[in-house]
């Protein structure tokens, strides 16, 4: 099972006994108001994700990383965070979603999991450039996106903002 640690957070490979945290994470309409991909409307769906999420982590050679963020000094489930290959190349080899419960919100965990994820696209899946998208309304997603470090690019539409960040400017940050 993969694991990777920073200075607050433990971030895991999703597991079963995550279900009942990640079930509230994914069914919470708070959360989920700018993620309809996050959305579980019964515990089913959530036990689906969970199992599809496994399944993926894996695969070898490994594409994706799907992760629990558990914070360490009291093992609590903060949420999930997710890095794989790109279906829409043309931002970034790699991408990345993730998610927080709100009561986690506004403590710096989501940047500090993004740095880390960030990480985890360049030196174990190899990217050369890494994007995340969030909705135009979602101000603080936006916020924890450069303050990680990527920068915002030209998107397709007006609902959508995609930040970037290429190996080169991940390096010398």
């Amino acid at each position: 099972m993969f694991e990777m640690r920073t200075k607050r957070l433990l971030l895991r490979d999703v597991q079963h006994l995550d279900f009942l945290a990640l079930h509230q994470l994914r069914s919470n309409p708070v959360v989920t108001r700018y993620m309809t991909y996050l959305i579980s409307e019964n515990e089913q769906e959530t036990r689906e994700w969970i199992q599809g999420t496994m399944y993926h982590n894996a695969l070898s050679p490994r594409q994706s990383y799907n992760l629990t963020v558990v914070r360490q000094s009291d093992e609590a489930i903060l949420g999930w965070i997710g890095a794989g290959h790109s279906d829409t190349p043309h931002y970034g080899d790699v991408d990345f979603g993730y998610a927080l419960l709100p009561v986690y919100w506004g403590q710096g965990y989501a940047t500090e999991a993004v740095r880390a994820v960030l990480a985890i696209a360049f030196d174990r899946l190899g990217a050369q450039s890494v994007y995340g998208e969030c909705d135009a309304r979602n101000v603080a997603s936006a916020r924890v996106m450069e303050k990680a470090g990527l920068r915002r690019i030209p998107a397709v539409d007006d609902d959508d903002i995609i930040y970037a960040i290429t190996r080169a400017q991940w390096e010398s940050s």
